[in-house]
């Protein structure tokens, strides 16, 4: 990634903050893109970051617990899904949610 132009968006954002000017006005008062703002604003944002996308887990099973169609499927609001094809433990399906 090119460091200048993650510290110059991080400093915009920054600038933004204490503008008091929505994304929008900010934008245009400094002839940035809304789209490559917008991005930047959300990667500066330390709670959204845990919160979107998905986390690496490792789950073990047999050849035994698999199945070729899925026992259990679930959908998140934005359209996500997760199909599961074995057994799923319902203490891992809560830390999942």
């Amino acid at each position: 990634m090119n460091q200048g132009l993650q510290s110059e968006m991080l400093r915009h954002v920054n600038d933004w903050q204490h503008s008091g000017l929505s994304q929008i006005g900010y934008c245009q008062e400094k002839g940035i893109s809304f789209s490559k703002f917008n991005y930047w604003v959300r990667k500066a944002r330390p709670s959204e970051k845990s919160t979107q996308g998905f986390l690496a887990i490792k789950v073990e099973t047999n050849a035994a617990q698999r199945s070729v169609h899925p026992v259990m499927e679930l959908i998140s609001p934005r359209g996500i899904r997760l199909n599961f094809y074995g057994a799923v433990d319902a203490e891992f399906i809560k830390k999942l949610l």
